[in-house]
């Protein structure tokens, strides 16, 4: 197996994409917030309270986290930061109920399983303005998705590893999660782009 040193210049490129789509995301949600009950806000003195709902507990989201409490602070809004530890989506799907119940007003989220989750995330939906960020559920009534196209974000990495190996060479991939939406989409991205390259993927493992 040959360590790609050359893939440095790809996080650096994910790292920008990342603040980029996590600025875009907060922005988003804390202007639905203000939007969907402002007016009841301002009289009742209460800030605007909205949730940011990631995919798993990865070392990844604290960069979100971080990036909620300077929007919280820049908006003059509350953000709930929920986690599904597990990283299943029969949790977030829990997590999701007890913020429709919490009576939150907005909600960005990251759906594990979009295709399954319709029911859920229509239902928060139609309590409060609802967008998908990292990972999008097209078939949900989300006012919008913020974040790449990740099949052609996969192609994009697959075309790094041919330049990294131009002799070909042994790789392992690395996701999150193996049944995560998002993962599978820029799994199999990579594997389209590196079909009739010398370039063999021996596993995908979870980090």
């Amino acid at each position: 197996m040959v360590v790609l040193g050359k893939i440095t210049s790809l996080r650096k490129r994910g790292s920008l994409m990342k603040r980029t789509l996590l600025a875009a995301t907060l922005s988003l949600v804390a202007a639905f917030g203000f939007a969907a009950d402002a007016p009841a806000a301002k009289d009742a003195k209460k800030p605007v309270t909205v949730s940011y709902v990631t995919n798993n507990a990865s070392d990844f989201w604290q960069i979100a986290r971080a990036g909620v409490e300077k929007a919280e602070k820049d908006f003059g809004v509350k953000c709930e930061f929920v986690m599904p530890a597990d990283g299943a989506a029969a949790t977030q799907q829990r997590q999701v109920e007890e913020l429709i119940a919490k009576g939150v007003q907005g909600m960005a989220i990251s759906p594990i399983d979009p295709a399954n989750q319709t029911d859920i995330l229509d239902a928060a939906a139609a309590k409060m303005p609802l967008i998908c960020h990292d990972s999008d559920a097209p078939k949900s009534k989300r006012l919008a998705y913020v974040g790449t196209n990740n099949f052609k974000a996969g192609q994009e990495v697959g075309n790094l590893i041919k330049e990294a190996l131009p002799e070909g060479g042994k790789i392992v991939l690395f996701v999150g999660r193996l049944d995560a939406q998002n993962a599978i989409e820029r799994s199999s991205g990579i594997k389209d782009a590196l079909k009739g390259s010398k370039v063999e993927i021996l596993d995908t493992r979870t980090d």
